[in-house]
């Protein structure tokens, strides 16, 4: 009687030990976009376009996402997130793959910070987006010249989903934080082949918010650096209110031809209008600077209502000068990226619901 009681004993205690290691929570998250889009020119001189408009305010994707307390401070957890379009069913938003958004695991300490591995923004990219004069998140707002479209085009994507990146983020400390990146491109026989680096500074305290990012991508065949940005932006938040203005250069140093090198200037803001209405807008003048003819002005501004916490009405409106070979598009899920010079006007009306 005395070898059961210790056995039953030994097995509560053995089942209460694995429940303590098991704590842990994993969290459904996405959003679901769409809406109309009306612009009165479309790549090719084709003209006029109307069409059902995937992401018009915020990536469409779904994910998954957990962590778990392994004590000391310390937690383990990842992030698996996938881009997809409304209109069609299919990846978007994603780099072409599942989970081609994000996919990383990351181990957490409140006194040392995070690291994570495999697919994620680069600092540069989160850089980015901290900037922005509209406050988006990437793709965040599609057709009024956020980093959607004037960034986006020019980076060719890379920071935007970074493969094979390890991450480090430092604790944040009286405001200040930063994050380092090393992508190895992991090509045999060559430690440049596909190498991205990656760093960022950033600070956020009293109102006042600054960043500097440096981005670097190289060729996975021949080694060479073909993608070098780096970024500077400062805003201010008094009230609802939040101004932005930032400074981006994105250059290929390994060729000296048109759209090679072009720098985008930008400015604008976002504020509350009491708990239901927000409003924004945001100028981006972008240059080349090896030829002097290309040259490009996008104005875009937006209104949201929330029908509640989780599901937003907008409206938003765009207006771009593209004069030379700039070519700045309006939009990249609907396609509308690569305008010819000349003036064009996209409007759009969408709803946005989170899960």
């Amino acid at each position: 009687m005395r070898i059961l009681t210790w056995c039953a004993v030994g097995l509560l205690a053995s089942f209460a030990v694995s429940k303590s290691w098991a704590q842990s929570a994993v969290t459904l998250y996405g959003a679901v976009d769409a809406g109309i889009f009306f612009t009165t020119k479309s790549p090719g001189g084709k003209g006029r376009d109307l069409q059902l408009m995937d992401s018009g305010l915020s990536p469409s994707r779904f994910g998954l996402k957990g962590e778990e307390d392994i004590g000391g401070g310390t937690k383990v957890g990842f992030v698996l997130e996938d881009g997809f379009s409304v209109t069609s069913g299919k990846f978007s938003n994603s780099n072409g793959n599942l989970f081609g958004r994000r996919a990383f695991i990351e181990v957490q300490n409140n006194d040392y910070g995070r690291f994570r591995a495999g697919v994620q923004f680069s600092p540069f990219a989160i850089a980015e987006i901290r900037s922005d004069p509209r406050s988006s998140s990437p793709y965040e707002t599609s057709f009024t010249g956020t980093i959607a479209v004037p960034y986006v085009q020019l980076i060719k994507i890379n920071g935007l989903f970074d493969s094979n990146a390890i991450t480090y983020l430092t604790p944040t400390i009286a405001g200040l934080d930063a994050q380092f990146e090393y992508a190895p491109g992991g090509v045999a026989g060559s430690f440049d082949a596909g190498r991205r680096l990656s760093a960022a500074l950033n600070y956020n305290r009293y109102g006042i918010s600054a960043d500097l990012a440096y981005y670097e991508a190289r060729d996975p065949v021949l080694g060479d650096v073909t993608t070098r940005a780096w970024t500077a932006g400062a805003g201010y938040t008094f009230g609802p209110a939040t101004f932005r203005t930032a400074f981006t250069n994105f250059r290929n140093p390994s060729i000296d031809t048109a759209l090679s090198n072009v720098s985008v200037y930008s400015f604008g803001g976002r504020t509350s209008l009491g708990p239901f209405w927000a409003v924004s807008a945001g100028v981006y003048a972008l240059f080349d600077r090896n030829v002097k003819a290309n040259k490009a002005l996008l104005f875009g501004a937006g209104v949201e209502y929330y029908l509640s916490i989780r599901t937003t009405l907008y409206a938003q409106a765009a207006v771009v000068d593209n004069k030379g070979n700039m070519g700045t598009g309006l939009a990249i899920t609907s396609g509308v990226g690569g305008l010819a010079a000349g003036t064009a006007t996209g409007v759009g009306v969408g709803i946005r619901h989170f899960f």
